[in-house]
């Protein structure tokens, strides 16, 4: 019994070092492990904002205090709105729901992708996690196969029909349809500018037909329209697609050529000819040209000229040299231009031309001549007379 107080000191001193050793023994690594519970929508495609959903757990036999996980904005994902959440204390065992915002980015490549995590405990340092996302491809998985359309001519109502088509190997829902006639010449009569499929399964097809109105004011081109596609695919993620088609102003050249005058200049004749653009557009690089013909022959220099752009209603002359051979000639003039679509157009028209004689002119100068030289004697007969 001797030894008693020593035995208790001893035990004592063993009771005082345990807590130092098992702190000296505790791990200083964060036993808080992270995984993906979900993310959405799938399948993530560049461009995309995903709601990502992670599991924050702590494995050990005691409370994680202070816990806070933060998402690292880098190489296919960036962190949108909080980047960082306190799970406060979890307890041993037990696990905490930290969601976070994570877009996408455009130029990110198809395959598995790292999105980093970070996690500490309270007085610790931050440890990184990773966690792999498969990003596919950005495939449309509905598209605008054909357009149809009628002649759409200003002031006129005509019908377009859009032809759509699944690609996807799902079947796809509730696709809207809808068609982007803000800032076009275009308006929707008799129909609204959205049309909706209740479903496509894949590969299946099927026309959305709209009737639209061109505006009067109009100019004959073709006009770029969008196109919007919204649709759930097979999780029932909303999805959207983009496309763009052409519809024509069509409104075809209407021209016409006459005869405006012809002067007799001794043995040859000057032929005035109007081409006029009666239609709704300018018609340009007009060219005009006569080649000689029965009872007339073409001055070299004048067979072709070159006219220009004509604009819509009104007209340019055209002056050929001519040696007729009879007093009347019928004259085909030959004249090309370009329409608003940059197509070639080649007209042929004959015309009757009339020649003036040539004594008729110098006939009638006679006439002035001598009713001037009566007019004169007249009067000077008259004042001598007067004077007597």
């Amino acid at each position: 019994m001797k030894h008693t107080p020593i035995t208790i000191v001893l035990a004592l001193l063993v009771l005082a070092l345990v807590p130092l050793a098992a702190a000296q023994t505790t791990p200083t690594s964060n036993p808080v492990q992270v995984s993906l519970l979900s993310y959405q929508p799938i399948p993530a495609q560049a461009g995309d904002t995903l709601d990502v959903q992670l599991s924050v757990r702590n494995s050990a036999t005691s409370p994680a205090q202070g816990v806070e996980v933060e998402v690292v904005s880098g190489g296919a994902f960036i962190a949108e709105g909080r980047t960082t959440v306190s799970a406060g204390t979890i307890p041993a065992l037990n696990s905490f729901t930290a969601r976070f915002t994570v877009r996408v980015e455009s130029t990110a490549e198809a395959g598995d992708r790292a999105l980093q995590i970070r996690t500490r405990q309270q007085g610790q340092d931050w440890q990184q996690r990773t966690i792999t996302i498969p990003i596919v491809s950005q495939q449309a998985a509905i598209l605008i196969t054909d357009v149809t359309s009628e002649n759409m001519a200003p002031g006129e109502t005509g019908t377009l029909t859009l032809r759509v088509e699944n690609l996807a190997d799902t079947t796809l829902r509730d696709i809207i349809v809808r068609l982007g006639t803000t800032n076009t010449p275009f308006t929707p009569a008799q129909s609204a500018t959205q049309q909706r499929i209740s479903s496509l399964a894949p590969g299946a097809a099927q026309t959305v037909t709209y009737r639209i109105n061109t505006q009067s004011t109009a100019t004959p081109a073709d006009v770029a329209v969008p196109v919007t596609m919204r649709y759930l695919d097979s999780a029932g993620n909303q999805r959207e697609s983009d496309d763009t088609i052409s519809i024509r102003v069509h409104a075809p050249a209407r021209t016409d050529a006459y005869v405006d005058n012809v002067e007799r200049q001794g043995s040859d004749a000057i032929v005035r000819m109007r081409i006029v653009n009666m239609g709704l557009s300018e018609i340009r690089f007009v060219t005009a040209q006569i080649e000689d013909g029965e009872g007339y022959t073409v001055h070299p220099q004048s067979r072709r000229t070159y006219v220009g752009n004509i604009n819509s209603d009104d007209w340019e002359t055209v002056r050929f040299t001519i040696t007729p051979e009879q007093d009347e000639i019928t004259v085909p003039i030959t004249y090309t231009f370009f329409d608003a679509f940059n197509q070639e157009h080649t007209i042929t028209q004959e015309h009757v031309v009339r020649i003036p004689s040539q004594d008729n002119g110098s006939g009638a100068g006679l006439w002035i001549v001598l009713l001037v030289i009566a007019a004169v004697i007249g009067t000077i007969v008259y004042k001598k007379r007067k004077k007597k």
